[in-house]
């Protein structure tokens, strides 16, 4: 409520150990724009 979706991903991954680079998809670096 009030947290942009991005921010709960980023948040989520960080809390299940995601790597980095898995974090916007296999293979992507950076964020789609």
């Amino acid at each position: 409520a009030g947290v942009p979706p991005r921010d709960v991903w980023l948040a989520l991954c960080a809390e299940t150990d995601v790597p980095a680079q898995r974090r916007y998809g296999v293979g992507r670096l950076e964020p789609r724009r």
